[in-house]
C-alpha cells in the first residue's frame, strides 16, 4: 500500500510507502521537497497501490507528523475528506490556491489538476486574434467598399452609392459589436475565441469568467488604458509569460482557455 502525493513544481504524481507519512522527500522529476501527507489527508491507502518505485527510494527528511484536524465534506462532491487536504481523493478537486496555479501553468504538458480548462496555446491565441480581424472585415468590408466606390473626390462622386456605403457599414459595426457581446454573455467568448474554441475564464475558479469581468475591465478599463503610450506593446508582450496573461486578465483576473 502507499500513499499518492502530488508535487506542486513539477505536477506529477508519486506515491510513497506509508512509512513515509509525515516525512519531507525530494520529487525525483525536479528535486523539489514534497511533504508526505498523511494516509487519509489525499488518498487511502488502498486506492492508491503499490509505491512508485522511483519515488520510494528517494531519502527522507524526518519531519513532525502533522496531526488529524478532522474530517469534513467536499465542496464539489460533498465526500468527506480530511480537513486539511490539498486535494479531494474522490473527485480530484483542487483546493489550495497555489497548487492550483501550478496546475495551469503546466497545462501544456496534461499534468493539469482539478476541473478547470488547461490555458491556450500560443498559436490558438494567434489565430484566434486573425479571426477576429477577419470578421471586422467580413462585416465592416461591404460599407467600406460601397464608400470607396462612390469615390469622393471625383468632380461628381456617387453620393448614392456613398449613403448606401454608410449605412451598410453601421449595420455590419452595430451587428459586429451586438454578436460580440452575445458571446460574452451567453459564453464567456468573442467571435474569434468562438472560431478556435478558446474561452474566457476565471483564474481562481477555472469556470466561465462574467460579463463584468470581460466587457467592463477587460475591454472597457483595458481600452482606457490603451491611451497610455506603449500600454498596448506592454499587454500583448505579457502573453509571453508561463502563464500567457496579458495585463488585462491580471485586471480581471481571468485567463484564456482551451475548451476543444
Amino acid at each position: 500500500m502507499a500513499i499518492s502525493v502530488d508535487c506542486s513544481s513539477c505536477g506529477k504524481t508519486l506515491k510513497a510507502k506509508d512509512s513515509a507519512a509525515g516525512k519531507t522527500a525530494k520529487c525525483p522529476s525536479c528535486g523539489e521537497l514534497i511533504t508526505i501527507p498523511l494516509i487519509d489527508e489525499v488518498y487511502d491507502a488502498e486506492e492508491a497501490g503499490e509505491p512508485d518505485a522511483e519515488f520510494a527510494g528517494v531519502n527522507s527528511y524526518d519531519t513532525p507528523a502533522i496531526p488529524d484536524e478532522g474530517r469534513i465534506a467536499c465542496s464539489a462532491c460533498g465526500e468527506m475528506i480530511a480537513a486539511r487536504a490539498k486535494k479531494c481523493r474522490h473527485c480530484g478537486e483542487i483546493f489550495d490556491a497555489e497548487l492550483k496555479r501550478k496546475g495551469r501553468g503546466n497545462k501544456s504538458s496534461g499534468s493539469r489538476g482539478g476541473h478547470s480548462p488547461p490555458l491556450a496555446d500560443l498559436g490558438k491565441r494567434f489565430i484566434g486574434a486573425m479571426a477576429e480581424g477577419s470578421a471586422v472585415l467580413l462585416f465592416a468590408g461591404p460599407g467600406l467598399g460601397m464608400i470607396l466606390a462612390a469615390d469622393l473626390n471625383a468632380p461628381q462622386p456617387n453620393e448614392a452609392l456613398m449613403i448606401v456605403g454608410v449605412i451598410a457599414l453601421a449595420l455590419g459595426g452595430l451587428t459586429f459589436v451586438g454578436l460580440n457581446l452575445y458571446l460574452i454573455a451567453v459564453r464567456s467568448q468573442t467571435i474569434g475565441k468562438y472560431l478556435v474554441s478558446t474561452q474566457i475564464t476565471d483564474y481562481q475558479t477555472g469556470e466561465p469568467a462574467g460579463f463584468v469581468k470581460i466587457f467592463f475591465i477587460r475591454i472597457l478599463v483595458n481600452g482606457l488604458l490603451g491611451n497610455i503610450p506603449l500600454y498596448g506593446i506592454i499587454d500583448i508582450l505579457f502573453i509571453f509569460g508561463e502563464e500567457r496573461r496579458c495585463i488585462h486578465d491580471y485586471l480581471a483576473g481571468t485567463y484564456v482557455a482551451d475548451i476543444s
